[in-house]
């Protein structure tokens, strides 16, 4: 899969180019943003970042881009 999705990094709202087969989980936030992981450092946490696309709207466009692919 070489599909690329367009996200906005939550704190410094710069643009993110995220090729989707980086993207190891998308977990949901509580106030619905989403926070995309990219692997796992080397003390086992997470690595990634937090968005401002909700959990629901990179659902949706992961899902049309798979159902087009």
């Amino acid at each position: 899969m070489n599909e690329i999705i367009e996200l906005t990094e939550r704190d410094n709202t710069f643009k993110v180019l995220m090729p989707v087969k980086n993207i190891k989980s998308i977990v949901s936030n509580d106030d619905g943003t989403a926070f995309i992981e990219t692997g796992v450092d080397k003390k086992g946490e997470s690595t990634g970042f937090y968005t401002k696309e909700t959990f629901e709207d990179i659902k949706r466009t992961i899902a049309k881009l798979i159902l087009f692919a």
